[in-house]
């Protein structure tokens, strides 16, 4: 049998499996106990977080004929057919593959046809905003009244794209984006089921690499279990995905706290020779001053995905600047990832920034100089307290 790979193996088969995602899970298990099931709803929200998934356990919960709470027993038949995508009773769309009148005029018909087991006949739309205005238009009257049997469940990574006329006819349910320690503890946890020693550094780096995305980060997981085997350390995520070690953005940081404007040459110099993508270091970078921003300003780096060695710098480091510089190097940097998308000569744009960095003043608060100011001028001179005496 060939290989599945991970993001299928763990897909949630419940409501109470899927992470992140409870404001979404609970009302719907709520309205399935109630039996206020909507005729049509709509899933938003970043890829990778369980759109998809959700509607998957929905549709099982539904058409289950053993339920006895809100959760489908994924033991019966209708359950059975639907995790292994067989069932009759499921109909599944790319809207980006099938975007037309025509395709719309087949959903239409096949909603016509009533459920051969179970309630509901499900029909999964992904990627919905794909469609064209004129399948929207056509789509509009079945979507608001549909047949007694039918539920829509439609899924979108970009929700402004889907017509007002679409979004009023549905039950809207915005997934958000995961947090970095929840991707890194799911991946512990996965890693350890699979019994491979995964360290928390490793899962660290995978979480901020995934960018929110639970799928994401448990394919480089799947991508390193392969590179690695059944150990994989700090060390080898950062070889294995190419990326630029954290030791250089903070002997940056060290660049910038001591003034050394002569380093960043040599530093950008190294940085090439070492055959480092720009671009990857440039959003590091950015990445970077963020967390030493949000550390600044919550004195604490215990919520984010880092290193333990990453954190106890952060906590150390972010008290020497103060917030309104970092957000000065973070748009001092951010101008510059625009600018090296097009640039002809992307080195000099890189030792440009690094300059700026390095010389840029200390804020100073404007209130703080002004009661100097009055200070200074409330002191008596020299002369007068000479003339006193």
């Amino acid at each position: 049998m060939s290989y599945i790979v991970l993001a299928r193996r763990y897909r949630p088969q419940k409501f109470s499996e899927v992470i992140g995602q409870e404001h979404v899970t609970g009302t719907l298990s709520r309205a399935i106990q109630l039996n206020r099931i909507g005729h049509a709803y709509l899933f938003g929200g970043p890829r990778g977080v369980g759109k998809t998934t959700v509607a998957r356990i929905l549709a099982k919960a539904l058409n289950c004929t053993e339920r006895k709470t809100s959760e489908p027993c994924n033991e019966c038949d209708s359950c059975i057919q639907i995790t292994e995508g067989r069932s009759v009773n499921v109909l599944e769309i790319d809207a980006a593959s099938n975007r037309g009148v025509d395709d719309v005029r087949s959903i239409r018909e096949n909603v016509r046809l009533s459920s051969s087991a179970g309630a509901y006949r499900i029909v999964i739309v992904d990627e919905v905003h794909m469609f064209t205005r004129e399948a929207f238009n056509a789509f509009l009257k079945t979507l608001e009244e549909p047949p007694e049997h039918v539920v829509f469940i439609l899924a979108t990574t970009d929700v402004h794209q889907v017509p007002p006329t679409v979004l009023s006819r549905c039950q809207r349910f915005e997934f958000r984006r995961l947090d970095g320690i929840e991707v890194a503890n799911h991946l512990m946890k996965m890693a350890r089921e699979e019994g491979i020693l995964l360290e928390t550094g490793a899962a660290a780096i995978l979480a901020r690499r995934s960018d929110g995305s639970l799928r994401d980060g448990i394919s480089l997981l799947d991508q390193m279990i392969a590179f690695c085997g059944h150990q994989i350390t700090e060390l080898d995520v950062i070889t294995a995905l190419g990326l630029i070690k954290s030791d250089r953005f903070f002997e940056i940081t060290k660049m910038i706290l001591d003034k050394n404007v002569e380093g960043t040459f040599a530093f950008v110099a190294n940085l090439m020779n070492t055959g480092a993508d720009l671009s990857d270091f440039i959003r590091g970078l950015m990445e970077h001053f963020l967390m030493l921003l949000r550390v600044n300003v919550t004195h604490s780096a215990e919520q984010l995905p880092l290193t333990p060695e990453e954190k106890n710098w952060f906590e150390q480091t972010a008290p020497l600047f103060q917030s309104e510089d970092l957000l000065r190097m973070l748009k001092l940097t951010s101008e510059t990832e625009l600018i090296l998308r097009g640039s002809y000569n992307p080195r000099l744009r890189i030792e440009l920034l690094l300059q700026r960095l390095v010389r840029m003043e200390q804020t100073i608060d404007i209130q703080i100089l002004l009661k100097q100011i009055e200070a200074l001028e409330t002191k008596p001179s020299n002369v007068e307290v000479k003339k006193n005496r």
